[in-house]
């Protein structure tokens, strides 16, 4: 599949994603509501996101304890959304994101684009 540029919205007060082709047809790739979208434990994407987000965190020099704390969560917790043990839904990337200062958006983005090239 070729890399196209995707668009992403994300609207956390309603846990709503829209994902878009931003070709010249702008045609809609999937529109995903509800708390567990992204709780797709096999999916290529979910599973590049789950690495970015432990890429991160380590980046940032925290273990999986820190994060947790920062959370108000178990160091499980965080272990078990790493190795895809745990769903990952909106609200969950969002919070870890803003504890690991990181831009939701760009993250899924990248993820995104990255699951497609690998």
């Amino acid at each position: 599949m070729p890399n196209q540029p995707i668009g992403i919205t994300l609207c956390p007060r309603k846990a709503h994603l829209r994902l878009k082709n931003l070709n010249s047809t702008g045609s809609l790739i999937a529109t995903l509501t509800g708390p567990s979208m992204l709780a797709l434990s096999g999916d290529a994407c979910t599973k590049k996101l789950r690495s970015l987000l432990a890429q991160r965190r380590v980046k940032r020099r925290l273990t999986q304890g820190e994060l947790a704390m920062r959370l108000g969560k178990v160091q499980s917790y965080i272990a078990k959304i790493e190795i895809g043990d745990r769903s990952l839904n909106i609200a969950d990337l969002i919070q870890i994101c803003r504890a690991l200062n990181a831009s939701p958006m760009r993250l899924l983005k990248e993820a995104i684009e990255k699951s497609y090239t690998s």
